[in-house]
């Protein structure tokens, strides 16, 4: 069973279910499908319990707050074009990240990837298969339950979720630069 979370990777498959049946899903030995639960709001009353350092709340505006529970699960390279705070509450998380400034040596948008996305590994690189990607530095951040870790907008990251249950939540907030905007979407 393959763990790479991408909603446009080769038999990946978006299911919508309520979150009583994620995790009536998530329980099943033996299971044919991975499932990760995302893109949706915190289930009851943690929602109520979100508590984001103060710097962010003065800083930036809350665009969308997204809850994401799974196990094992490592996503392709890609960019949010918002800056994102991630808080685990269970498990752990690796971000491993690369600059926004890279885009150039990462081959985004080939292979058949959209432009936000890089058919690279970060977390192992093949410098043999990317040449390029030896210009870049990949720095990693490991993320335990009870903390949190600010993204930068645009910043490249590939993260890796525990092997054991992970539970997280991502604040994104709404970016005011529309000339990095412009810049970031590679046009």
């Amino acid at each position: 069973m393959d763990n790479r979370f991408a909603y446009f990777s080769d038999g990946a498959k978006r299911v919508y279910l309520s979150f009583n049946e994620f995790l009536d899903a998530f329980k099943v030995e033996n299971r044919t499908y991975h499932y990760y639960y995302s893109f949706a709001e915190p289930p009851g009353k943690l929602n109520e319990d979100l508590e984001l350092p103060p710097i962010m709340d003065a800083l930036f505006d809350i665009s969308k707050v997204t809850y994401w529970h799974g196990y094992g699960t490592l996503t392709r390279p890609h960019t949010d074009a918002m800056e994102n705070m991630m808080c685990v509450y269970e498990g752990y998380k690796n971000f491993s990240i690369v600059r926004a400034e890279d885009r150039g040596y990462i081959y985004s948008g080939t292979e058949g990837y959209p432009d936000n996305y890089s058919p690279v590994e970060f977390v192992a690189p093949d410098y043999n298969k990317y040449p390029l990607l030896e210009k870049v530095q990949i720095k990693t951040i490991h993320i335990p339950a009870g903390d949190c870790a600010y993204i930068p907008a645009y910043y490249w990251h590939q993260v890796a979720s525990s092997p054991s249950v992970s539970i997280g939540v991502a604040t994104f907030f709404k970016t005011y630069h529309q000339t990095v905007d412009l810049f970031n979407t590679g046009l």
